[in-house]
């Protein structure tokens, strides 16, 4: 037995060892195991059975090259030859408790392969009880209710939208940069009324609704796992969908030192959901759980507008209608979508409609009070009085004068193609009480809102060379 006690040195090899492959497991990029974000959870048990495997090979590798005798290999085949065709104390035992281990472990590693991307794991703070961030996917929903008197905000320079129902404790602010500035779109906060910040947005901390936008995609795990270190804060997670995209609610709370002397303090309780869509990460933050409520609404109605660079172009004509010969108009729409061109008697373009399956006939028009198509669009003319209304910038880079007017129907309108219907109205000024007119005539899903909002934002109007 003494001739094979040397090789008790294995055991802190293959410690070292155990640390080099968990080491090397580490550096790989977690896309080599194919998953993504926090599907990448489950290598938190697969990864350590990994470099157990690994690091046999590597322990006897190392052996190998510290061994002075050349014959290591030799000897180490001819030890286990040897413990296999003869006697040996406790022979039995050693391989069933062997057998039974691989067996084990082999199961456990097919098990972590099905369930890498599962939607449950453990997050563990030293020294506290450990939570569970649980995982599941759950599609926010427009809610049943009526949404007649709602708020919409779009942001045009982010490319996002949403509604929300107005309540008199809760003041809306749409920011800039500086704390001072009030006309931006960097960030969006609802602040408690009444309250003392005299700034935008309150420079400490989280407003108690609090929206904005930052480059890159911070939803992978490891740009949380930065934000909300595990030493701090222990978190619950909620995978949702957000206008078709998936997207992270987070929940936390913090567990982590306060610096007292330094004037610190104890973060609250904080949900925030993050989105990523064409190049930049969307921050919705709830930090006062009185207005949860509203917060929700915002997370159900919340839509990310369209990349329009690749998008059909349509110009209007110098042959069109009087009003329209003096001035061109020019959109995008979905490549995808019909259009569909409405002369009047004079053979002029009176109006224009897109949709996704295609916009009505004139014959249908012609016959049946109902809608061109999900967009419309046409000229109007406005009284004075009307005129005055124009509280809204619209169009590529926000430039042109216009007023909204929006509606839900119920099934009390008298023409039933109206029932349970949405309807937005943009009116563009021109000149001289002439308008430009742009309507919405969705199912109240609103499936297409976000493409609407894209094409209100790629709106040009210019002089026609006549």
């Amino acid at each position: 037995m003494k001739k094979y006690l040397k090789y008790l040195l294995l055991i802190p090899i293959y410690l070292l060892s155990l640390i080099i492959s968990l080491y090397l497991l580490l550096r790989i990029p977690p896309e080599i195991f194919g998953c993504e974000g926090f599907g990448c959870f489950g290598l938190i048990f697969l990864i350590p059975q990994l470099a157990v495997i690994l690091a046999i090979p590597i322990s006897v590798f190392i052996y190998y090259l510290i061994s002075r005798r050349s014959g290591f290999l030799k000897n180490l085949f001819l030890s286990m030859k040897q413990f296999f065709t003869k006697p040996f104390p406790h022979k039995k035992f050693i391989l069933l408790f062997s057998s039974i281990s691989t067996v084990l472990l082999i199961t456990i590693i097919i098990y972590s392969f099905k369930t890498d991307n599962r939607s449950d794991f453990q997050v563990k703070a030293p020294g506290n009880p450990t939570p569970t961030a649980i995982i599941s996917k759950v599609t926010t929903k427009i809610p049943n209710v009526n949404m007649m008197d709602w708020k919409t905000y779009t942001n045009n320079k982010y490319s996002y939208s949403f509604s929300y129902k107005e309540i008199e404790t809760l003041e809306f602010r749409s920011c800039g940069i500086s704390p001072s500035n009030f006309s931006g779109e960097e960030r969006i906060v609802f602040m408690e009324i009444p309250n003392s910040y005299n700034v935008c947005f309150p420079i400490d901390w989280i407003a108690d609704i609090d929206i904005w936008t930052t480059q890159g995609n911070k939803t992978t795990s490891d740009a949380i796992e930065k934000d909300y270190p595990r030493k701090e804060y222990e978190i619950q997670i909620e995978e949702i969908i957000i206008d078709n995209v998936k997207a992270y609610k987070i929940k936390s709370h913090f567990i982590g030192e306060v610096d007292v002397d330094g004037y610190g303090f104890s973060p609250p309780d904080l949900t925030e959901v993050r989105v990523f869509n064409n190049g930049y990460t969307y921050h919705l933050y709830l930090g006062n759980e009185e207005y949860e409520d509203t917060f929700n609404q915002i997370l159900s109605t919340f839509k990310l507008i369209p990349d329009t660079s690749n998008w059909k172009t349509y110009i209007t004509e110098q042959s069109n209608i009087a009003i329209n010969r003096k001035y061109k108009i020019k959109f995008k729409y979905p490549p995808l979508w019909k259009l569909g061109e409405y002369k009047s008697s004079d053979i002029s373009i009176a109006g224009v409609a897109i949709d996704p399956f295609g916009p009505a006939t004139k014959e249908e028009l012609d016959t049946l009070d109902i809608s061109e198509g999900l967009v419309s669009f046409g000229w109007a003319s406005l009284s004075k009085s009307e005129t005055e209304k124009f509280d809204l910038k619209v169009g590529q880079n926000s430039i042109y004068n216009a007023r909204k007017t929006e509606e839900y129907t119920n099934e009390n309108h008298p023409n039933p193609y109206y029932f349970n219907k949405h309807l937005i109205n943009y009116y563009v000024e021109i000149y001289d009480g002439w308008c430009f007119g742009i309507n919405y005539f969705s199912e109240m899903d609103d499936r297409y809102i976000s493409e609407f909002n894209a094409i209100i934002s790629t709106l040009e109007i210019t002089t026609n060379s006549l």
